[in-house]
């Protein structure tokens, strides 16, 4: 119990330490916002890989002057590349900064809504005295022209070596089946004339 209370009161006590005399007496916590912008963004499918940006702005209410440092963290619901950029920001006193947050789209991604946002801890001297998100950002991907299906748009690498999509329409299908199946029966046949000629020998 009395563990708990004293890591409650490690933020409260940074703070009053690094403020002078009467200051201490209305130290207020610094508070963090994060906002992003557009965000909703329409992408075309491609068999390509595909990179978006957004712009994003960290603000620190921060009256006290104490120095803040704060981090921010990505967030997506795909398991694409995101970052930040700059993912550090250091503030002296209440400021508002800019970051981008990018976000690269797999190749051959397609009909699909994927979700993304930002997460931001505000620290001083180590301790955390503020967290907050921002709103959550939403990309849409159309249709991937020339497929019907988007199986493998989590393996970009297939997409990359194949043109985008390995999903085959059925005429295609159907036609790869007979070749197959005319090879093999081809095949069978040499092995049994081969067998019937070596047993004549």
């Amino acid at each position: 119990m009395m563990g708990k209370c004293l890591r409650a009161a490690l933020p409260a006590a940074l703070l009053m330490l690094a403020i002078p005399g009467a200051q201490a007496a209305s130290a207020v916590y610094p508070v963090l916002s994060l906002s992003i912008s557009p965000t909703d963004v329409s992408l075309p499918a491609s068999p390509y890989y595909q990179y978006v940006s957004f712009n994003g702005t960290a603000e620190l209410d921060n009256p006290s002057g104490v120095p803040v440092t704060v981090s921010l963290f990505s967030r997506i619901t795909e398991g694409w590349y995101a970052a930040c950029q700059p993912n550090i920001l250091n503030y002296l006193g209440s400021d508002s900064m800019p970051f981008n947050l990018t976000i690269r789209v797999s190749a051959g991604a397609c009909n699909k809504t994927v979700m993304a946002w930002v997460e931001g801890e505000a620290r001083i001297n180590g301790a955390l005295v503020s967290t907050n998100r921002s709103q959550q950002l939403t990309i849409m991907l159309g249709d991937l022209p020339g497929y019907t299906t988007s199986q493998n748009q989590d393996h970009p690498w297939l997409a990359s070596t194949f043109g985008g999509n390995l999903a085959l329409s059925p005429a295609t299908a159907l036609l790869t089946a007979i070749v197959l199946i005319l090879a093999f029966a081809g095949l069978g046949l040499a092995r049994r004339r081969r067998k019937r000629r070596e047993a004549r020998r």
